[in-house]
């Protein structure tokens, strides 16, 4: 039933269920009709035997001899209930009408044919007695009907009067009915069955599936992944539950991994980012970004308006890639003023351009009013000594994956490393692209871990 889909599939059950249902109830209401009908025949050719034992027993008293007994019993009238019926046919009388013996005749106590008072068409009676029989024994080839027998006593003497009758329906043929009856029953429950077998593997065990799926990803294991081949609505939805599961698992990891202060992925995410964009041979650009003068600013100001610098870089970041497809970028955090961003080749130039203007304009907001007005800050560097600081600007180092040269993670890191330090060394916020074509160093994975060696930055 693949190809057909949930409403579709449901509609057919609801179509099959019904008329099985209905089935069931024609069956039973036949099975009560044709009981009914035997009874009723049943009841009439009984009324008619008892009406020819006692026409027969009223000649015998009368004297007449039993092979001089001509005619039979009249056929029962239903009297009209008023005048106006009177000349109207009566389905009684009608019914009446059809129950006829076909032979009629009389036996002795010892089971003796004394006389045939109405022979059977073929000229035979269908059915012999012997002594002391209780019923009659009926040859095979003429049980066509049914045989009831009158008993009679006349003067003290027994008699017996049989009666035949060749009625298409009787006892025989209801036990047949019951035999249909039974074999359609039979059927339409193994119907049934099946058809509740389909449904449980069609609708219900794929159904189970999922909320089993479901139970154990509210419980924190996201490891499951369901396999449902309907071909309909639930396979769209075991697929869309496995992809939004492998997000979630994405995002558990980032979560894992990510920088507790911008919220953004950490060092496996960036790897592993970059690692699947060389496998890829994905035409994307790492942009490695540094901020500089901050150390100055964080000993000026503190920590937490150093932790105000991070945020407002990375925002400046996110903003300059909102405008690209989301699954076309990445940005990552490699802790302290280190990012990372990948974003498609031909927006490099763009993206490295809108992250020093947007910088260089927000970063004033991090100043005091007079350090804004005397242009930066007084700070001891790395050697001791104090001097002037500007404000800060922001590095921008880019390497290029579209020219297949790299290998792995490692190779590109270092690269982006150099270029940062180019762009370090120019006054301001600076880009800048590294246009260089050769093949750059490589460098081997560990064979046990197949982790990546460090690279320092400069």
């Amino acid at each position: 039933m693949k190809g057909i889909g949930l409403r579709g599939k449901m509609a057919i059950f609801i179509i099959l269920y019904t008329v099985t249902a209905l089935s069931l109830i024609s069956v039973f209401v036949y099975q009560t009709v044709q009981e009914e009908q035997a009874n009723s025949r049943w009841s009439q050719m009984s009324l008619r035997a008892v009406q020819w034992g006692g026409y027969i027993a009223d000649r015998l008293a009368s004297g007449i001899a039993p092979g001089d007994i001509r005619g039979g019993p009249a056929a029962p009238v239903s009297p009209p209930r008023n005048a106006d019926e009177e000349n109207d046919s009566d389905p009684a009388r009608e019914f009446a009408a059809l129950i006829e013996c076909e032979s009629v005749a009389v036996y002795s106590e010892k089971g003796e044919r004394i006389v045939v008072v109405k022979k059977h068409g073929n000229g035979r009676l269908p059915f012999r007695i012997g002594p002391g029989a209780e019923e009659p024994e009926v040859p095979e080839e003429e049980r066509g009907g049914l045989a009831m027998m009158v008993p009679l006593s006349l003067g003290g003497v027994g008699r017996t009067v049989y009666c035949h009758f060749g009625l298409p329906v009787d006892r025989g043929d209801l036990s047949r009915v019951y035999k249909a009856i039974a074999q359609v029953g039979i059927t339409l429950v193994v119907l049934v069955l099946l058809l509740a077998l389909a449904a449980h593997r069609i609708i219900v065990r794929p159904i189970l599936t999922i909320t089993d799926a479901t139970e154990l990803v509210s419980e924190g294991d996201l490891s499951e992944h369901i396999r449902v081949t309907t071909g309909d609505e639930l396979e769209t939805l075991a697929r869309r539950f496995n992809r939004m599961l492998g997000r979630v698992r994405k995002m558990q990891e980032m979560a894992l991994d990510s920088s507790p202060l911008t919220g953004l992925p950490g060092n496996n995410s960036i790897q592993n980012r970059i690692d699947n964009a060389i496998a890829d041979a994905e035409k994307v650009c790492v942009v490695y970004a540094d901020l500089d003068s901050f150390k100055a600013y964080n000993d000026v100001y503190g920590f937490e308006a150093g932790d105000r610098a991070i945020k407002m870089t990375a925002e400046v970041i996110q903003e300059a890639l909102a405008g690209l497809p989301e699954q076309e970028t990445f940005v990552g955090h490699i802790g302290g003023d280190d990012f990372v961003a990948v974003l498609p080749d031909s927006h490099a130039g763009s993206f490295g351009r809108a992250v020093c203007d947007d910088f260089d304009f927000n970063v004033k907001e991090l100043y005091s009013e007079k350090d804004v007005k005397r242009g930066g800050i007084r700070a001891v560097d790395r050697e001791g000594r104090e001097r002037r600081f500007p404000f800060m600007s922001i590095s921008l180092g880019a390497v290029s994956l579209a020219s297949g040269r790299f290998c792995h993670f490692s190779e590109v890191a270092s690269i982006a490393a150099e270029v940062k330090k180019a762009a370090k060394s120019k006054e301001g916020s600076s880009f800048v692209m590294d246009k260089r074509k050769g093949s750059p160093v490589r460098f081997e994975r560990y064979s046990d871990t197949d982790v990546m060696p460090a690279v320092k930055n400069p």
